[in-house]
This record gives structure tokens, sequence and C-alpha cells, in this order.
């Protein structure tokens, strides 16, 4: 059955990679399977409505990679139309909750589809839109497909039920970006250290003179947003400051991280909230941060001072250059491939337990609590 993915649902994807990934899992679920045929140049141009150059781009890696090839005056013909009925063709599924706009995922998934490619194996990529329900349908699929394995950024926290039973078909998986620690003994996965991050950032605000910080992060219950949590809160504990809840706001994890930001630190101004710096839990929360900061007529970093996490492009191009945690996003991407290539391959049992080291990169957005910024009490 042809899959009804459809181009310019992930927008910020190239378009002959989206191309792409529609073909293989065709090829894969047996579409072409009868005489082998993909349609012509000029039908995929006029049924995706692409140029000449973005469907031969498509073409031409999977030429590259093995599993087509083209006839002078024939066509372009899978490979081999048997490996397709037998499930041999070496895929890799991939699960992601959400692309657009997001450039650290984007970064990692630049990681994972080096390795891929370098190593001879496919990727078809699949959206699960933060729907837990239909994570498990895409696991599911992924079963049925006798895919080679599988990457996936979670969307269940606590509900594993499905991957719990894609474990079963021993089939490899490896987490990305997140990790269930009541899986830890059976899952293999890959992150940042976002509990040593936030606390780095936190440590360097209180190094500043600032005890009252507040922390501004997402609803969803994720690995990385907790961790964030923890090493907030142990920084502060750390250096004898009381843990105030009334600091710390959370707010719908959408893609419009910035509208959250915004959202939850003009809540703090809105109870009248005693606070003096900002630990945010990504770059784009915290440049919502300071919108609001400004609108209330306060300075960064003069009045408040502000702190990111990730350090995406437009951190350093701020009118305020963004002090920030920096996480190796590209090496989480490398390093889930390798190890999930490794357990297909047989090279490794155990389960593999990364965590990335992060890095406090200090620009101009935070210092040291002022006397100005004591008077007004405001933060």
């Amino acid at each position: 059955m042809e899959t009804k993915f459809k181009i310019d649902e992930v927008r910020n994807l190239p378009k002959y990679f989206q191309l792409k990934q529609i073909l293989l899992t065709n090829i894969n679920n047996g579409t072409y399977s009868n005489d082998g045929r993909l349609p012509l140049v000029r039908n995929l141009m006029s049924k995706h409505n692409l140029s000449f150059s973005t469907v031969d781009n498509a073409l031409r890696e999977l030429v590259n990679e093995g599993i087509i090839y083209c006839e002078h005056g024939k066509g372009i013909f899978v490979k081999n139309p048997d490996l397709v009925s037998d499930k041999k063709i070496k895929t890799i599924g991939l699960i992601v909750s959400n692309l657009s706009k997001n450039q650290a995922r984007n970064e990692i998934l630049e990681g994972i589809e080096k390795i891929l490619s370098d190593r001879g194996y496919s990727l078809t990529l699949r959206i699960s839109e933060r729907d837990v329900k239909k994570e498990k349908e895409l696991l599911e699929s992924f079963n049925k497909d006798n895919t080679s394995g599988v990457l996936i950024f979670p969307v269940a926290v606590e509900r594993t039920t499905a991957l719990r039973n894609f474990l079963s078909k021993h089939i490899p998986i490896v987490l990305v970006d997140r990790y269930f620690p009541h899986l830890a003994s059976v899952i293999d996965y890959v992150v940042s250290d976002n509990e040593g991050g936030a606390y780095k950032a936190v440590e360097y605000l209180i190094k500043l003179g600032h005890k009252k910080i507040a922390h501004i992060t997402g609803l969803h219950h994720y690995t990385s947003i907790e961790d964030r949590i923890k090493g907030y809160k142990k920084a502060l504990l750390d250096n004898k400051i009381k843990v105030d809840e009334a600091l710390i706001k959370r707010g719908a994890s959408t893609e419009n991280w910035v509208k959250v930001g915004y959202n939850l630190t003009s809540q703090l101004f809105e109870d009248n909230t005693k606070f003096t710096a900002i630990f945010a839990n990504n770059d784009s929360t915290a440049i919502g941060a300071i919108k609001a900061i400004k609108e209330n007529g306060l300075n960064v970093p003069e009045d408040i001072s502000v702190i990111g996490f990730d350090d995406n492009p437009q951190a350093s191009l701020l009118e305020v250059p963004l002090t920030t945690v920096a996480q190796l996003r590209y090496d989480i991407g490398t390093k889930a491939a390798q190890i999930l290539l490794d357990k297909i391959e047989g090279k490794l049992k155990a389960p593999q337990h990364v965590v990335l080291k992060t890095k406090l990169i200090i620009r101009k957005s935070c210092a040291l609590r002022s006397s100005l910024c004591a008077k007004k009490e405001r933060r």
C-alpha cells in the first residue's frame, strides 16, 4: 500500500529528503514489488509538485545507497525486488514528536543521517505529534515492516507499554534525548547531561550574587525537563539556598517556546514574585523571557540576569548575547545511530547509557546582582 506521507508535512526538512523517505517507505511496504519499477521522474514531479533537481537528488541518493538503479530507456527499478518481499533492505525507523523550527532536534537528526548513510542504512522518518497512541501505532508499523532497528524521541513518560512490547520483539531500539529510569536495564539511550548543565548555569548565577533565581520550563515530564529542574534545585541546596516552588513556573510544552517563556515570565511579574535572575529551560524560552522583562520596563542584565540552555545559533546574535549551556547535539545523533547499528550487527549486547557533557557559554546576559537591583526588590 502506498504511503500517505506528503511533502512539506515537515517544512524545515529538505524536500528531496522527504521524497526519499516516501520512496523508501513504498519500497519497504511492497508498493513496487511486482516488477520493481518506480514511477517516472515526471510523474514524481507532478504528483509531489517538485522540481526536476529535487526528484533527481532523491533518486541519486537511493542509487548511491544501492537501493535502486536506472536502466536507460526503461526506467528506475528497485535493485532486487525479492529483497522487498523478504524485507532485507537495511532500513532504520526514526520517530520524532515534531520537527517544526526545532534547531536542536535537527542537529541531532543530521548526526543520525550521517552515520546511517556512511554505514549503508536508509532512514524512514515518522512523526508522533506528541501523541502516545500514535507513537504506539508507529512502533507497531515498524515491527510489521521488519525494520532493522528504531531510534525514537519518546513521547510516553509513564505509559511505556508500547516500548516494552516492542522490546519483546527483539528489534534493537535506542532512545534519543530522553530516557526511562525504570527501563534502564533493558534499553539503550543517549542524552545530554541535563542535570549537570542546569547545575552549572544556576551555580554561575549564585556566584554572581543571585539567590532569587526563577526557573521557567515545560509542562511535560520528559527526563530532559525533569533533570534540568533537579540540577536547578541541587545547585540551590548545595549553596544553602532554600528552593522556592513559587519561582518554578511550568507552561505547556509547544514548539513556540518563545511564547512559553514570555507567558511564564509575565506570570512572575503579575504575581509580584521577587527574582533577580532567570534560568530558562532552553534558549527560545529565554528569548521570550527577555521580551517580557523589557515590556516591564527592566533591562537584561542590569536589572535581571537571564541564562538559557542549548546554545542555538540565535543565542549569540541577540542584542544582548545570551549566556547559555551548550549541548553536543550532533554528537547525540551520531552516538545514538552508532549504538543502534552496532546492536543490529551484533557488536554490542549490554544496554548502553551515554550521557554527553555540556558546557557553560558565558556571554553578556548575566551580571552581578547590583544594589539597584536589590533596591527595586521587584524580583
